[in-house]
């Protein structure tokens, strides 16, 4: 009678873990590792299981979130004002406001945006996980923003939040190579 519990038990638990886990490799291993770890749904053990996260993963990530707030009577849209292929969140009550409740919110991003969104953030905009604001410095140059006689070290000392940039911070262009420099 015990033997027979064990069997089926051990069969039960074999079959509720069919996702494989391959580990993760690359400059963004360890925070990859870290969230297969942190999983805590199906839906993220899943998307995380290769050790990447595809465009079309992060969308249905995304897509999660918005039915979640909508179920909760939040119209809300996922959208890309920029083209960086990162969302930005717009609801009938904008995020942040005291009208939104904001365990509303951290309840929907919990098991669908929580871990996939900022990984896939840092994997789309700095995939070799280079000093960032190199990255941004190139592609202002690439776009002429920034002058051929500004250094990277003149503009991290300059432009890091001390000093107005002279160029528009309002242009598509200039934001594009903030957001995704790889984009711009």
């Amino acid at each position: 009678m015990v033997c027979s519990r064990v069997v089926v038990l051990s069969v039960v638990l074999v079959g509720c873990s069919s996702t494989s886990i391959d580990a993760p490799v690359g400059p963004w291993a360890d925070e990859i590792a870290k969230a297969q770890r942190s999983a805590s749904t199906d839906f993220e053990r899943d998307v995380l299981a290769d050790g990447s996260i595809t465009r079309d993963e992060y969308q249905e990530a995304s897509q999660r979130y918005v039915d979640c707030m909508r179920t909760a009577g939040y119209d809300t849209r996922a959208v890309d004002p920029i083209g960086a292929g990162l969302f930005q969140y717009q609801t009938s009550v904008p995020i942040g406001e005291p009208d939104l409740d904001d365990d509303v919110s951290d309840r929907c991003h919990r098991g669908s945006l929580d871990l996939i969104e900022p990984l896939y953030g840092s994997l789309l905009t700095n995939p070799n996980r280079e000093d960032f604001d190199v990255l941004v410095f190139g592609c202002l140059q690439r776009n002429g923003f920034a002058s051929e006689n500004l250094t990277v070290s003149e503009f991290k000392q300059r432009y890091s939040g001390k000093e107005k940039p002279p160029w528009n911070l309002d242009d598509g262009r200039v934001l594009l190579c903030y957001a995704n420099p790889g984009r711009g």
